[in-house]
């Protein structure tokens, strides 16, 4: 889910953070990071394209 960085994904991974078992635990974390970062990348990018950088 967070490798396609979907944002529609972030509710169902925010739960798993509580799930009792630590790879789902540590799988939704991972996740998570990936979306937070291609949200900034995205972001970056529509500046540069936006400042012509």
């Amino acid at each position: 889910l967070g490798v396609i960085g979907s944002k529609e994904a972030k509710a169902v991974l925010e739960k798993a953070l509580n799930d009792p078992e630590p790879p789902v635990v540590e799988s939704a974390v991972v996740a998570l990071s990936n979306i937070e970062f291609m949200e900034k990348l995205s972001k970056n990018a529509k500046f540069a394209k936006l400042t012509g950088g």
